[in-house]
């Protein structure tokens, strides 16, 4: 039981380090390039202890949380459409 506490503080220590992740990469020459960081999906951030209200999303998509408080991450356009249709408040 130890050993999966364990593993599972690594796994969220890791992902809030990804998910954190804002500094740039500066190159030989001065120019700034971003770093490429993977965000993980709403579900998967959820099951390593990130707070649904704390979850990230890619960049063009919006959080949202489903009627039953479920978070989800869904195009900025479509918002409306989810909230007329009664999937989101």
């Amino acid at each position: 039981t130890e050993t999966m506490v364990n593993a599972t503080e690594t796994m969220v220590n890791a992902t809030e380090t990804m998910v954190n992740a804002t500094e740039t990469i500066v190159a030989e020459d001065e120019t700034e390039v971003p770093e490429v960081v993977s965000i993980l999906s709403p579900l998967k951030q959820i099951k390593v202890g990130i707070t649904s209200e704390n979850v990230v999303c890619k960049e063009g998509l919006e959080l949202v949380f489903k009627l039953n408080g479920q978070a989800a991450c869904v195009k900025t356009a479509s918002v409306e459409k989810l909230i007329s249709r009664g999937w989101t408040q």
